[in-house]
């Protein structure tokens, strides 16, 4: 079936690419709209704002880099331009230039729910998936997983290995990959070096020690971040020859919810063949003498031109960049409507528990009698009083530049509807994406006074937009890692002390920012899921124009002393 789809879609958009290439000499385009395309050996390709070669430069695509073809194609002259994505930035690049391709299609391939792109020197055919059962077992042996996806080459030489977990639920199953987690997502906000980095997050527990890692760097594409590696595994001292390792990206998609392990061995010219004498006799007395001999090939690997590596790095972790999780979702729920308004709950949910309500000027989901979600038309929330134009306009400033949220200042974070309190604590904050929606979703907590926080203190809140409305939600989650019944402020008899709330505020924050994801229940990423399938029909949700009544209204106060930006 998806080949028949193929076929009609290359036969819907060929008449397309044809009308709008006649003008254009020479050679015919290869490409058309949704392709993966890579940049032939050799020179870059220049990104440019508009398809002329007089319009602003607005970045440079490496050779044997990838875009994706987003619209296209316009002839100018002896050029034959796409619009394209390259690694989240969009412009226009050459196909042809002077009658030479400099673009060159890659093959597309989708397995459950995932699509990803392969270089033209793999065969497609050779390639097969399946949707992995789980396997809970009591977190302690090796091979605990949730369902994931696993693609591979059925070709055993090619070694073709791709792993896309549902991320929250692998780290409930198997605890250690909490940790593993932390340490990825810590690298990529951090940035620090990798170069003399001799241990690298890896999600697979393989019964060995990693005894080899080269090459580190970090790898950032439009739908996904991470880092690619060589390594080696090892339950003893083995030698490390030219076929010997491995490549790896551990990456983590960009909406939080999918950790994803590709790995594929590789040749390395560097080193000796196999078979090569190990210069020392491999028992436990030579610890030392092994680690310096793993330092040295290291060297040698780190020091080495790109072409010895084959597959190639750069081919390898393009693969990885071009990977898009669509309907992959093990913990979906089930599906909420209603009035023009859909989305899928949460495993943890049961829609019978869901109570749709409808103001005038809003639309409320209840689960209880609190408000789980709500949507109001911005228009509405907008009157006299400009607080409410301030937090959106805030918030929509947050979306457009993506400020990091591990700064100071973003310690205190957009939230439209005040609850009559400070907001004393935002943290765990990350961007969330649906097809529609556009938000950040993070841990908070609201206070009139000075508290120490409990397990079931905090909640999840989203604050987010689709087109012309603006989204809440709201739900409490509990932290494993808090105490049920937590000590009281000691206040003097001045008043408070303000040196040991900083101090109370500040370990607080970044336990909470490094706690495992299983500590925190219900799991973030399962609700971001539910806020990322949210889907407004305009059409349908409809509104009066009485602008909603928000007299009086302020934006959240911050916790003044950490929290002030």
């Amino acid at each position: 079936m998806k080949h028949i789809v193929l076929i009609l879609f290359i036969l819907f958009n060929m008449n397309i690419s044809m009308a709008q290439n006649d003008d254009c000499p020479g050679l015919a385009t290869r490409l058309q709209t949704g392709d993966f395309a890579q940049v032939t050996p050799g020179l870059s390709n220049r990104l440019r704002a508009e398809p002329s070669p007089g319009s602003r430069q607005i970045g440079l695509i490496p050779s044997e880099y990838t875009v994706t073809i987003l619209s296209g194609p316009v002839c100018e002259g002896t050029r034959l331009w796409w619009e394209v994505n390259y690694q989240g930035k969009t412009g226009w690049t050459v196909e042809i230039i002077n009658n030479e391709y400099v673009l060159t299609p890659l093959i597309s391939l989708e397995f459950g729910g995932i699509r990803f792109a392969l270089p033209d020197n793999y065969d497609e055919t050779l390639f097969a998936s399946e949707l992995v059962p789980p396997d809970t077992g009591d977190g302690t042996a090796p091979v605990s997983h949730p369902e994931y996806l696993h693609v591979y080459s059925v070709d055993e030489t090619q070694g073709f290995d791709l792993r896309v977990y549902p991320l929250g639920a692998y780290a409930e199953v198997e605890p250690y990959v909490g940790g593993i987690i932390a340490e990825l997502r810590n690298l990529l906000d951090e940035r620090p070096t990798l170069e003399k980095m001799t241990n690298l997050p890896y999600v697979l527990r393989l019964g060995s020690a990693q005894v080899f890692v080269g090459r580190a760097a970090y790898v950032d594409g439009a739908n996904i971040r991470g880092i690619h590696y060589l390594t080696r595994f090892s339950q003893m001292f083995s030698p490390l020859q030219r076929d010997s390792l491995l490549y790896t990206f551990q990456g983590i998609t960009g909406d939080g919810l999918y950790y994803v392990s590709f790995t594929v061995p590789v040749n390395v010219d560097v080193l000796p063949d196999t078979g090569d004498p190990v210069p020392f006799t491999l028992n436990e007395d030579e610890i030392e003498t092994y680690q310096r001999y793993v330092e040295e090939r290291r060297r040698i690997v780190d020091n080495a031109s790109p072409e010895s590596i084959q597959p190639s790095m750069t081919n390898l972790s393009q693969i990885a960049l071009t990977l898009h999780v669509g309907t992959l979702d093990p913990v979906a729920g089930e599906q909420v409507s209603f009035q023009g308004i859909s989305f899928s709950l949460p495993s943890f949910i049961e829609s019978a528990t869901i109570r749709p309500f409808r103001h005038e000027n809003s639309i409320q989901f209840l689960l209880g009698d609190e408000p789980y979600l709500t949507i109001y038309p911005t228009a509405n929330l907008i009157n006299a009083d400009p607080s409410p134009q301030s937090t959106i306009a805030t918030l929509q400033d947050m979306l457009t530049e993506h400020p990091d949220f591990q700064a100071e200042s973003m310690l205190c974070l957009p939230y439209l509807i005040n609850p009559g309190a400070f907001q004393d604590i935002a943290v765990r904050a990350r961007y969330v994406s649906g097809e529609e929606l556009e938000g950040v979703a993070y841990l908070t907590h609201f206070s009139q006074q000075f508290q120490p926080y409990g397990r079931d203190s905090l909640h999840y809140t989203l604050q987010g937009i689709i087109g012309e409305y603006y989204v809440i939600v709201n739900f409490p989650v509990e932290v494993e890692s808090l105490s049920d019944n937590p000590d009281h402020f000691i206040f003097g008899e001045s008043g408070p002390d303000w040196d040991a709330i900083d101090s109370y505020y500040t370990d607080i924050v970044a336990l909470l920012n490094e706690l495992p994801p299983n500590q925190i229940e219900p799991p973030m990423e399962a609700i971001d899921a539910m806020v990322s399938s949210l889907r407004i029909d305009a059409h349908m949700l409809a509104f009066g124009p009485t602008p909603l009544d928000f007299h009086g209204w302020a934006p959240p106060l911050c916790y003044p002393g950490l929290n002030t930006p």
